[in-house]
């Protein structure tokens, strides 16, 4: 069947801009166009839906990687945490928007680049678990853990180190791999730990969106498997789920050339070029 087209979203820029500074223009493109159609995949079709099914995996994984941390939000009474929108941005620029150091987003990029497309998701909950006494300082008020999340500083100076960051994720993917983690959300929770926390209503709740709004059925990048050493994704998730369209060649190529101009045009600002290339 042919493939779904391919399209821009805000925050393609920021992962452009760090393949431009790192790579330069030729092989930023390139490897720009392999990620559009394989570890942002689900960033890249019409809507967010695939994107945010994806995202909606943090929290079982949270639940595997601190349990306490994500019992704690469970039990907040906070709709804007239902589904994890705190780490959208995280998963659309891969944590480009949120870095302030070029050298520490590459170091992100080069751990991505050469794992599963999921990746992003192990290193935000090891990352969460690092912050976890800025989270549980908003005590039983969840807006204020909603802002706490959305605001956190991910990578603090003294806070562990982004390599360490990646042990902990990759160490984090060997114990729970991507169909294992799905496997955990499909069932509500498998285990203490994860059962223990999609008991929790409002998440339970949150998951429930997730299927009613078709969201979990449609994103593909969980289904990653590893060929000839390079990651693909199916086009469309098993089941049969996705929109069909025209071939995504001619879009790729067009997404992917408008990122990188949209990233050039950004650090042509000065005070933007010194900001990301401040170490």
């Amino acid at each position: 069947p042919p493939a779904s087209p391919v399209f821009y979203y805000q925050g393609l820029h920021d992962v452009a801009s760090v393949l431009l500074l790192t790579c330069g223009e030729g092989e930023a493109v390139r490897l720009l166009r392999h990620l559009l159609r394989c570890h942002l995949r689900d960033c890249t079709r019409p809507g967010l839906e695939p994107a945010l099914g994806a995202l909606a995996l943090l929290y079982p994984l949270l639940a595997v990687a601190d349990p306490g941390l994500a019992e704690y939000i469970a039990g907040l009474d906070e709709p804007a945490l239902q589904i994890p929108h705190f780490a959208l941005s995280w998963v659309l620029t891969w944590f480009a928007h949120d870095v302030r150091s070029l050298p520490v987003a590459a170091r992100l990029f080069d751990l991505f680049l050469a794992s599963h497309p999921l990746m992003p998701l192990y290193l935000a909950a090891v990352a969460l678990r690092a912050r976890r006494r800025d989270v549980l300082a908003a005590g039983e008020d969840g807006l204020a853990a909603y802002h706490a999340l959305k605001h956190l500083q991910l990578l603090h100076p003294d806070g562990p180190s982004v390599d360490c960051l990646a042990r902990e994720a990759a160490a984090l993917y060997a114990s729970c791999p991507p169909a294992s983690l799905v496997r955990r959300a499909g069932k509500g929770g498998k285990g203490a730990a994860a059962g223990g926390f999609l008991r929790a209503l409002n998440i339970k709740k949150g998951l429930s969106q997730v299927q009613d709004l078709g969201l979990a059925r449609d994103c593909v990048t969980p289904h990653a498997v590893l060929r000839s050493g390079v990651w693909v994704v199916p086009e469309r998730p098993p089941g049969g789920g996705g929109a069909r369209g025209a071939p995504w060649a001619a879009w790729g190529r067009l997404a992917a050339s408008f990122a990188v101009v949209a990233a050039g045009y950004a650090l042509a600002t000065p005070a933007l070029r010194e900001h990301l290339l401040r170490g």
